[in-house]
This record gives structure tokens, sequence and C-alpha cells, in this order.
């Protein structure tokens, strides 16, 4: 069963061939982006490395109170910040000369030496979504339950390109001075690749133990996260080559 699902998820996150020449928001000069069913990559013609999402909110009440607009607009504020606080300029990529060739305005990247650029992550709500996130009110005493049958503050359905967030749960862990990882933060890197798994589960051996990794209970992102992100910025200009810097 395993097998099966992650070859579905395989083929759902195929890479896309990138679309050339599509004007970024900001960006005065052409740049080359590729679309995808999970997010929008983009290559600025000054060689910025810009992701973006589409998000739409969905508001359900399963036994709680009914969700009022101050709610559901402080939900939608932290949520958004919560994953540019961790992703959005933490991360940098390497970008490697495969071999010479000539400067040009897409993207402009040096024939001769490595330079690193900052990985610029957006959410937004508008335009088609690429992600339905849904927050759950539930009664006082209930727990989310995860398609396994797991109680858990919040959980990712790849093929379905969903979320469902327990508010209860979104607010304490938003709440508590003492808590290093936020939510969001937590789901947006399982939102970035199908192989991330949660890293603090003691059967996904080969990375159980590093609690500093944001897929555990940590804050960083590791190069392992990004591989998805990788291959897609790497389908996008053959002359150079794009590969995991460091976490900022």
């Amino acid at each position: 069963m395993e097998v099966a699902r992650l070859c579905l998820l395989r083929s759902a996150l195929k890479v896309v061939q990138p679309k050339s020449h599509q004007p970024v928001s900001g960006d005065t000069m052409s740049s080359i982006s590729n679309e995808t069913p999970f997010g929008d990559f983009h290559i600025t013609s000054g060689g910025s490395l810009k992701f973006v999402q589409k998000w739409k909110f969905h508001f359900e009440t399963e036994g709680g109170t009914p969700w009022n607009n101050d709610e559901k607009a402080q939900f939608k504020r932290l949520s958004i910040l919560q994953v540019t606080a961790t992703w959005d300029k933490r991360i940098t990529i390497n970008v490697t000369p495969l071999k010479h060739h000539k400067n040009s305005d897409l993207p402009k990247y040096p024939s001769h030496k490595k330079v690193t650029r900052d990985w610029h992550v957006s959410i937004v709500e508008s335009g088609k979504p690429h992600w339905n996130i849904f927050a759950v009110k539930l009664a006082k005493g209930q727990h989310l339950q995860s398609p396994a049958g797991d109680d858990s503050g919040a959980y990712v359905m790849y093929l379905q390109r969903k979320v469902v967030v327990d508010f209860a749960a979104f607010n304490k862990n938003a709440n508590d001075n003492n808590s290093q990882q936020s939510i969001m933060a937590h789901e947006f890197g399982h939102m970035l690749a199908l192989a991330n798994v949660d890293e603090y589960v003691s059967d996904n051996r080969k990375n159980f133990g590093d609690s500093g990794s944001i897929l555990s209970v940590g804050t960083e992102p590791r190069a392992r996260h990004l591989g998805w992100v990788l291959e897609n910025y790497n389908s996008m200009v053959g002359n150079v080559g794009f590969s995991f810097g460091s976490h900022k």
C-alpha cells in the first residue's frame, strides 16, 4: 500500500516543463516560470529564486463554537506568517555553472563562478488555489484524527492538496512562548515534497532523532526537504545547477 501511494505521489509531483518569459510581479523584465499543481516556481531575469503557493481557506465546525470574522482573519494571518517567518529568505540556494555560457538577461548568472541566492517564499489567496486549508473547530475535549487514526494538531493530504488544522491546537501552539516550532511552518515542509514524513516517528529510522529538523520538533529545514524544489529549478535552466546552500 505504501509503495502504491508513493508511486501516485511521484506521478502527481512530476516536474512540469517550464514556461519561459512569464512576468513575475515586481520584476521589470522577463522571467522563467514553472507552474505545478503544488506551487509555482520563478527565476527572475536578475536571477532571484521565487516560490509562490496559492491557498484557499475553509472554516468548519464539528461541535465547536461558530467561527467569527476576527477568528478567521487571525487564523489566515498567523498561518501565512508562520510559513514566511521560517521559510521566506531563510534558505540559500547555490547556483553553480555547469558549462561556459554567455551572460544573458534571462537569467543573470555568472558563467565562471558559483553564486548564492536567497529563496523567496510567498503565500497568496488569489487565483486558483494550489492548496485548500481547512481549519476545524471541534467540541471541547475532542482531538483531530488523521486518516491513519492518530490524534493530530494538523495533517496533510498530498493528492488532494489539502491541509486540515485543529483550531484549538493551532491557537495553543501559537500562544505557547516555549514552543519553538509553529504548526503551519511544519506542515509547509510536508507540502513541499512527497517523501517528507514526520522525522520524530521512530519508523523513519534514517532521520529519526534529528530534533533540530522542521519535520521533527525543531525549526530548521534540511537539504533533504528541498529535493522536489531543487528538481524543479534544475529543470528550468540548462546551463547552471541548483543545490541547497544553508539555513539562516
